[in-house]
Protein backbone atom coordinates (compact mmCIF):
# COMPACT_ATOMS: atom_id res chain seq x y z
CA UNK A 1 0.00 0.00 0.00
CA UNK A 2 2.96 2.42 0.49
CA UNK A 3 4.21 1.56 -2.89
CA UNK A 4 0.81 2.46 -4.19
CA UNK A 5 0.82 5.52 -2.69
CA UNK A 6 4.57 6.57 -3.87
CA UNK A 7 3.42 6.25 -7.57
CA UNK A 8 -0.07 7.82 -6.73
CA UNK A 9 -2.47 4.57 -7.36
CA UNK A 10 -5.51 4.41 -5.61
CA UNK A 11 -6.01 2.62 -3.01
CA UNK A 12 -9.48 2.52 -3.53
CA UNK A 13 -9.08 0.53 -6.41
CA UNK A 14 -6.66 -2.21 -4.63
CA UNK A 15 -8.80 -5.68 -3.14
CA UNK A 16 -7.44 -7.90 -0.92
CA UNK A 17 -8.15 -10.85 -0.26
CA UNK A 18 -8.67 -12.11 3.68
CA UNK A 19 -5.12 -13.00 3.92
CA UNK A 20 -4.42 -9.68 3.28
CA UNK A 21 -7.22 -7.51 5.59
CA UNK A 22 -6.44 -7.82 8.75
CA UNK A 23 -5.14 -5.03 11.22
CA UNK A 24 -1.44 -6.25 11.20
CA UNK A 25 -1.76 -6.04 7.47
CA UNK A 26 -3.19 -2.52 7.44
CA UNK A 27 -2.23 -0.43 10.79
CA UNK A 28 1.65 -0.38 9.90
CA UNK A 29 1.05 1.33 6.26
CA UNK A 30 -0.99 3.88 8.33
CA UNK A 31 -2.35 6.64 5.96
CA UNK A 32 -1.25 4.87 2.40
CA UNK A 33 -3.79 1.76 3.70
CA UNK A 34 -6.94 5.20 3.39
CA UNK A 35 -9.51 3.55 0.68
CA UNK A 36 -7.77 -0.13 1.32
CA UNK A 37 -10.36 -2.69 0.99
CA UNK A 38 -10.56 -6.43 2.07
CA UNK A 39 -12.99 -9.54 1.64
CA UNK A 40 -13.27 -10.76 4.99
CA UNK A 41 -14.66 -14.74 6.00
CA UNK A 42 -15.63 -12.98 9.71
CA UNK A 43 -16.41 -9.60 11.37
CA UNK A 44 -14.24 -7.75 13.47
CA UNK A 45 -15.01 -5.89 16.78
CA UNK A 46 -16.32 -7.26 19.98
CA UNK A 47 -19.75 -8.83 18.96
CA UNK A 48 -21.52 -10.70 22.02
CA UNK A 49 -19.73 -14.02 21.42
CA UNK A 50 -16.42 -11.90 21.54
CA UNK A 51 -17.35 -10.08 24.23
CA UNK A 52 -18.15 -12.78 26.51
CA UNK A 53 -15.75 -14.80 25.74
CA UNK A 54 -13.46 -11.97 27.11
CA UNK A 55 -15.24 -11.84 30.28
CA UNK A 56 -15.15 -15.26 30.52
CA UNK A 57 -11.47 -15.97 29.63
CA UNK A 58 -9.59 -13.01 30.45
CA UNK A 59 -12.12 -11.35 33.07
CA UNK A 60 -10.85 -12.83 36.12
CA UNK A 61 -7.37 -11.82 35.69
CA UNK A 62 -5.87 -8.48 33.99
CA UNK A 63 -4.08 -10.66 31.17
CA UNK A 64 -5.63 -14.06 31.14
CA UNK A 65 -3.03 -15.97 28.96
CA UNK A 66 -2.85 -13.06 26.64
CA UNK A 67 0.15 -10.49 26.36
CA UNK A 68 -1.47 -7.89 24.35
CA UNK A 69 -5.36 -7.86 24.81
CA UNK A 70 -6.43 -5.60 22.60
CA UNK A 71 -6.12 -8.55 19.67
CA UNK A 72 -9.52 -9.16 21.51
CA UNK A 73 -11.78 -8.65 18.42
CA UNK A 74 -9.30 -8.16 15.86
CA UNK A 75 -9.92 -9.84 12.49
CA UNK A 76 -7.34 -12.17 13.48
CA UNK A 77 -8.76 -13.33 17.09
CA UNK A 78 -11.95 -13.81 14.96
CA UNK A 79 -11.12 -15.89 12.39
CA UNK A 80 -9.28 -18.24 15.18
CA UNK A 81 -12.95 -18.27 17.15
CA UNK A 82 -14.69 -18.94 14.09
CA UNK A 83 -12.39 -21.66 12.98
CA UNK A 84 -12.94 -23.09 16.16
CA UNK A 85 -16.47 -22.55 16.36
CA UNK A 86 -16.37 -24.62 12.78
CA UNK A 87 -13.79 -27.46 13.81
CA UNK A 88 -16.11 -28.37 17.04
CA UNK A 89 -19.12 -28.52 14.95
CA UNK A 90 -17.91 -30.96 12.40
CA UNK A 91 -15.91 -33.15 15.37
CA UNK A 92 -19.44 -33.27 16.76
CA UNK A 93 -21.17 -34.00 13.68
CA UNK A 94 -18.83 -36.99 12.99
CA UNK A 95 -19.25 -38.57 16.71
CA UNK A 96 -22.95 -38.07 16.16
CA UNK A 97 -22.90 -39.94 12.69
CA UNK A 98 -20.49 -42.47 13.41
CA UNK A 99 -21.90 -43.20 16.92
CA UNK A 100 -24.93 -44.98 15.42
CA UNK A 101 -22.83 -47.27 13.52
CA UNK A 102 -20.28 -48.21 15.72
CA UNK A 103 -20.90 -50.89 18.70
CA UNK A 104 -19.18 -51.30 22.05
CA UNK A 105 -17.03 -53.46 21.29
CA UNK A 106 -15.82 -51.54 18.12
CA UNK A 107 -15.56 -48.40 20.32
CA UNK A 108 -13.32 -50.12 23.00
CA UNK A 109 -10.82 -52.29 19.95
CA UNK A 110 -10.49 -48.68 18.61
CA UNK A 111 -9.52 -47.07 22.29
CA UNK A 112 -7.30 -49.80 23.07
CA UNK A 113 -5.51 -50.04 19.35
CA UNK A 114 -4.55 -46.34 20.82
CA UNK A 115 -1.03 -46.32 22.56
CA UNK A 116 -0.22 -44.17 25.71
CA UNK A 117 2.91 -44.86 26.75
CA UNK A 118 5.67 -42.35 26.65
CA UNK A 119 8.19 -44.29 24.79
CA UNK A 120 7.09 -45.67 21.24
CA UNK A 121 8.81 -48.21 18.86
Amino acid sequence: MKAAQKIGYPRDKIIGSWWAGSEEDTVPAGDAAKGYMSAAMNVSGKTPLIADIEKTLYGASPTGNMQDRSKIGGINYNRGVVIGIITVEALRSVRRSTARRCSRARKCAGRSSISTCRTRA
